[in-house]
């Protein structure tokens, strides 16, 4: 965009407020949720081909969080603590896990549809507009051509509430990330833009 230059004391005004806004953007909460097999954060799991979605999955943690995400996983028993309070005797994972995929103070969900626990995790995710707004789901690309219930339901599911459905290969954790940093960073920014607007 191309317009006037601004008078000296106007010009100041806008750098001070690069400078707030770069402020505010460096302090910055990220929260992604990610979803996916058991992991354990800090032991890189065993090398086979059976579990290429947990050794992507530990490489995603370990990326988002040098980037400065908070990642959460549903792994983390604080996250089912958390909903006890309002649910009581009626809590439990699912509810929990839903809660928190669901808070406004998630910015983004990375699923990869790989264990029984994240197959149920997109089933359950997949019907929520909000939720789906802010999930990006990667199926492994063996898969892409299958018509296998999680290809004929619960992804075009998703796909229809708003998700964004990849078909990588999960061995190529490099080109997952390149997958993953931009719409995590798009989310991000997109919550800061409603901050701004109040929503």
């Amino acid at each position: 965009m191309t317009g006037n230059t601004p008078p000296l004391p106007v010009e100041r005004l806008f750098d001070e407020e690069l400078l707030r806004n770069a402020q505010r953007a460096s302090g910055l909460e990220r929260v992604a949720f990610l979803a996916g097999p058991f992991i354990t954060i800090d032991k890189a799991p065993r090398k086979n081909s059976r579990n290429s979605a947990a050794i992507l999955r530990h490489f995603l943690f370990h990326k988002l969080t040098e980037a400065g995400w908070q990642v959460t996983l549903g792994e983390y028993e604080k996250m089912i603590g958390a909903t006890a309070p309002l649910l009581g005797d009626q809590n439990n994972a699912a509810l929990a896990e839903f809660d928190h995929a669901k808070s406004r103070r998630t910015d983004a969900i990375v699923m990869l549809p790989s264990s029984p626990g994240s197959f149920l995790e997109l089933g359950s995710f997949c019907h929520d507009e909000n939720i789906c707004r802010k999930m990006l789901v990667i199926v492994d690309a063996q898969y892409r051509t299958h018509k296998n219930y999680m290809n004929t339901g619960p992804i075009i599911e998703a796909e229809a509430n708003g998700a964004k459905i990849e078909f990588i290969d999960y061995s190529d954790k490099d080109l997952c990330w390149i997958s993953v940093e931009p719409f995590v960073t798009a989310r991000a920014r997109r919550r800061a833009a409603r901050g701004i607007i109040g929503r």
